[in-house]
């Protein structure tokens, strides 16, 4: 908590602000809001006002590896977390900070009966403001929901949106993770002091339906997963003038307070700009943070677009143009490239594509203007889509003072001077500084917007500060049409005994990248024991800089697409000067999975999984892989799908698992199914259908249908037919689909009879067709039928196409030379089942018979003889044995799943056993002995790593699902008594080391004594030190 200038408050405000401060920001805003410039009498207005105010809403971005706070009324931080960098690393680098719009204008002085210059600044900032910015109703959900509508969380949406309202379209999401809201300087439903409600500051004095400058702003927040980007967070404003007079001199940018490297070292900042560059920045200066060991690393502000003004005859940017504009429907810089060989040959071109994708902006859609040969708004390179059309202003001011002095967010006058256009500071003290930095002058007529976008930027140094500004400059230059992650999985954990299973779905790879069109290659697990402030072994590059973690499972596509990814994380080659050396790691072609199991894990424990998917990246363009992000904004309440929880423990006495039963298959076809259980907790004891299709597309497809529902359909027409996991009310179902019609050596046998010729099937060599049918040959002692074709004759066999329960016609190859119209198979001889294709006969599968050579073999065997075991030669005789009447010989052909197929099974969910007294001699207590800290025992979040042991507990396991355990001193003296009644999936209970008094139980010897229905289990445990 920041020093305050004003001290004196009651002690019954004081109580109130205290007891406010641990409220959600959403019920009451209070906190201690203001108090470093407000009387007391002040403060209790503002807090009244935010108290009755319900559309005040705080949401956390935690897109990457930047989490900060935000609100939607224009603050930026304020209360934690505030520009943690890294995510959840506790690592803090800002205060407060947030747009500032400033406008001068002229009214009536009635008192002086003169017309009076005023000077009217709008701003969201708690500590100093003066609440000038109030939330517009329709752009987030109502309470208990508490955040701004987030791309990523439709529990935040308002109830009338149905997809997302992106920037660039309805439905579309070009960030990883976003925000937006509205917000003006109009009362609303603020109650009492609620927008700019100062008489002084009001251009609208006369008019009741409005006041201050009606000033309407807009924000989208964006954050990319991407490592290329994965420290940026960007703010990209509209500011709208919805009055009807014209605000002719405007200034909008920052106003600022960092505190780098967290509370309390403020007292050392550094604070710079380069002009040229439009990039404010801060650092800590001796390097050093009493917050966190380590380095401390830098902060920047970066305006990347700022207002315009295209009608005063200079060239405010200095690119040659006079005035040009994005919206005059002129392509002035003449960037707009009709053809990908014009973009290749546009050195300033940074996708290389052709511009004329149409009006949504994405190629392939056929919307209107794609293809036309004429640019179109919304195409790149082109009007809205060309920042260069503008003739932006860049940062006019950047003005710095110390905390304490006259210059804060809330006063106007001062506020005014500090971003007066030319306005720069000469020197910079080191101090707890505050900045403000602007773009101006312009004006507003009457529903006029300007643009006004900056990136707050975080590096470890310097050098990695200044390349992550290159990267923010090269997304925002791209229209923010930056590489996303693929679609983010969802993701289950099952806890079981000493392992964790893990499944997701296959969402990730229906994704298509804005630039790069279909590009997912794979999915990595992380696991976390410290609620997410790392994942892993830490992946760091050249200069020692934490780039990546280390997964512990890998999944990617078989595509040679695998070992080090050609870029590094920053997309240069590995022979650039500047690459960092680290460089993605793409798989081994191991094939995609939708589940694993981690058998690695401690019972007690928990653990903190995500899966992430990951992309290809293009070398072409310069992109390294992009993998969707995984940080966590409340380890308490995760709301990220790709996130889990989960706590592996013993289950309770007697559990019986879940089982698969009577699996049976209808049909011909010879596809491999496997059936699992994979989350016990979802098994229904439901009998279900699976159902195969060739008809309704270009493909097999399957259907599951659950029986017991009346056939209600689970799956319709999946296509997952080659090996992969259908998963679905807890099973994993995996259909490999026969990828060639072939014979199957191994499963030819002689069906009836004692012969011993041999079969061989192979595809007839001349033009033979591959039909998928088994077949049967059936032996008779009369003449049955007569072979086609070649030679025909009659035979005293039949050939049977069995899958069709059809009788085959057939050519019979005689190759021992005995022709005898009687014969049946002899040696040597070969038997072509025939089909038609038209009327024309086409051989399918040659079938030969071999008959064994007469032979003796000596086999070597062990000969028992009454007093020892010696080695010995037996002779066996080996003779053929001919084809006989009544003998059938089978052939089995590969044969893919027809319409024909189904398979069917009936699942037993789990249950508990009637369990017997000598099965409680499986409940233990872990750790035992207890011995200081066991390794589960994680630090509250609130106490930094080294500052306390963290929670004492042990733990009883295997336990009935209802029991009573009371522990008792050796000496008989009860010490606490626990109630265990938990469901099938929980076997244990927790004690964490207090007496029924909540005093810390001491060293030594104690009994357990556990009473159930089952009966009666006593033992010892020991806790020492």
């Amino acid at each position: 908590m920041k020093r305050f200038k004003l001290l004196i408050f009651s002690v019954l405000l004081i109580t109130v602000l205290v007891c406010l401060q641990f409220l959600p920001f959403g019920q009451t805003w209070a906190g201690q809001r203001g108090q470093k410039y407000m009387s007391a009498e002040q403060t209790e207005t503002v807090l009244k006002s935010m108290q009755v105010n319900p559309d005040r809403k705080a949401g956390i971005h935690a897109g990457n590896r930047v989490r900060t706070r935000f609100t939607n009324f224009g603050s930026i931080g304020r209360y934690a977390p505030r520009i943690e960098w890294p995510a959840y690393s506790g690592h803090e680098y800002g205060y407060e900070f947030g747009p500032i719009v400033a406008a001068e204008f002229v009214r009536w002085d009635s008192v002086n009966a003169e017309w009076d210059t005023v000077h009217c600044s709008i701003e969201g900032i708690l500590d100093g403001g003066d609440d000038d910015l109030e939330p517009l109703p329709g752009f987030f959900a109502p309470l208990p929901n508490e955040s701004p509508a987030m791309s990523d969380d439709p529990t935040t949406w308002p109830p009338e949106w149905e997809v997302w309202p992106g920037q660039f379209g309805e439905g579309v999401i070009t960030a990883d993770q976003e925000s937006y809201f509205v917000m003006d300087d109009q009362a609303n439903n603020a109650g009492e002091g609620g927008g700019n409600a100062a008489g002084i500051y009001d251009y609208y004095p006369d008019d009741d339906d409005l006041q201050g400058l009606a000033i309407e702003i807009s924000s989208r927040g964006y954050q990319w997963a991407a490592a290329i980007a994965e420290d940026i967070i960007f703010f990209v404003y509209e500011i709208k003038n919805m009055g009807y007079r014209t605000l002719d001199k405007v200034v909008a940018g920052y106003f600022v307070d960092l505190d780098v490297g967290g509370y309390p070292d403020f007292a050392d900042d550094g604070v710079d700009f380069e002009k040229e560059n439009n990039f404010v920045y801060s650092w800590d200066t001796d390097n050093t943070s009493p917050n966190f060991p380590g380095d401390v690393g830098w902060i920047g502000f970066k305006y990347l677009e700022s207002p315009y003004n295209d009608h005063d005859g200079i060239d405010n940017d200095g690119d040659g143009l006079v005035d040009e504009s994005q919206y005059n429907d002129q392509d002035e810089d003449g960037d707009w490239d009709l053809t990908d060989e014009e973009a290749q040959q546009d050195t300033n071109d940074v996708d290389e594509l052709s511009d004329d994708i149409g009006a949504d902006g994405i190629p392939g859609t056929g919307d209107e203007g794609e293809g036309d040969g004429q640019p179109s708004q919304g195409e790149p390179d082109f009007g809205i889509r060309d920042i260069d059309e503008s003739d932006y202003l860049g940062m006019t001011s950047m003005m710095s003072y110390d905390y304490n002095s006259p210059y804060y967010a809330g006063n106007d006058s001062t506020g005014w001077i500090a971003l007066t256009p030319g306005s720069f500071s000469d020197t910079f003290p080191v101090g707890d500084n505050v900045f403000f930095f602007g773009s101006g002058y312009f004006s507003l007529q009457p529903g006029e917007s300007q643009p006004m976008s900056i990136a707050i930027i975080v590096g470890a140094d310097s050098v990695d500060l200044w390349n992550n500004a290159e990267i923010a400059q090269t997304i925002y230059e791209l229209g923010y049409q930056f590489t996303k992650a693929p679609f983010t999985p969802h993701l289950t954990a099952v806890a079981g005994d000493g392992e964790v299973t893990l499944y997701w779905d296959n969402i990730a790879e229906k994704s298509v990248d804005p630039l790069l069109g279909p590009d997912f290659e794979g999915y990595t697990i992380y696991r976390s024991t410290d609620r997410g402030a790392t994942w892993g072994n830490p992946i760091t590059d050249n200069r020692g800089v934490q780039v990546y973690w280390e997964p512990i499972a890998q999944f990617d596509l078989v595509d040679s697409v695998l070992g080090s990814h050609p870029l590094d994380h920053l997309g240069k080659q590995a022979t650039d000067p500047k690459s960092s050396g680290v460089h993605y790691y793409m798989g081994d072609d191991t094939g995609l999975a939708y589940s694993w199991m981690d058998r690695n894990v401690t019972n007690g424990i928990r653990y903190y999984y995500a899966i992430c998917s990951y992309d290809i990246g293009s070398v072409v363009d310069g992109i390294p892989p992009v993998e969707c992000a995984k940080a966590i904004k409340n380890p308490d309440l995760i709301t990220e799908p790709n996130v889990v929880s989960v706590v592996p423990n013993a289950k309770p006495l007697g559990y019986v698992a879940p089982e698969i039963l009577q699996l049976t298959h209808q049909g011909n076809g010879d596809a491999a199914i496997s059936i699992e259980v994979l989350d016990p907790q979802e098994i229904t004891g439901h009998s279900y259908r699976i159902t195969f299709d060739d008809t309704t597309a270009a493909w097999m497809t399957f259907s599951v249908l659950d029986e017991s529902l009346g056939d209600s359909v689970i799956i319709e027409n999946s296509a997952s037919l080659e090996g992969q996991q259908v998963i679905f009310d807890g099973l994993d179902v995996t259909i490999d689909e026969i990828d060639n019609i072939d014979a199957i050596d191994s499963l030819h046998a002689w069906l009836v009879g004692d012969c011993n010729y041999d079969m061989s099937v192979q595809l007839y060599p001349f033009g033979g067709v591959p039909y998928p049918a088994d077949y049967e040959i059936r032996f008779f002692d009369t003449v049955v039928d007569t072979s086609q074709i070649v030679q025909p004759q009659p035979v005293k066999f039949q050939v049977w196409n069995v899958s069709e329960d059809v009788q085959s016609d057939f050519i019979f190859f005689d190759k021992d030379g005995d022709f005898d119209p009687d014969s049946y198979v002899t040696s040597r001889d070969q038997v072509l089942p025939v089909i038609y294709q038209g009327t024309t006969p086409k051989g399918t599968w040659e079938i030969t018979f071999t008959a064994p050579e007469d032979s003796v073999v000596i086999d070597t065997i062990w000969i028992f003889q009454p007093d020892s075991f010696i080695i010995g030669p037996v002779d066996t005789i080996v003779t053929k044995i001919d084809p006989q009447a009544g003998d059938v010989a089978f052939v089995e052909i590969a044969e893919p799943l027809t319409t024909e197929d189904q398979f069917t099974f009936t699942t037993q969910m789990a249950s508990t056993a009637s369990a017997t007294e000598n099965l409680l001699d499986q409940i233990k207590v872990v750790p035992n002995p207890y011995v200081s800290a066991a390794k589960w025992e994680t630090l509250p979040p609130d106490i930094p790593p080294g500052h306390g042991r963290g929670e004492r507990r042990i733990d009883f396991i295997h336990l009935p699902r209802k029991c009573t355990i009371r522990i008792f001193t050796i000496s008989g003296d009860l010490v606490r008594v626990i109630e265990h009644e938990e469901d099938l999936w929980d076997g244990s209970e927790s004690w964490n080391l207090l007496s029924k008094d909540d005093m810390d139980v001491a060293y030594g010897i104690y009994i357990y004594h556990i009473e159930s229905d089952i009966g009666e289990k006593i033992g010892k445990f020991a806790i020492i030190k």
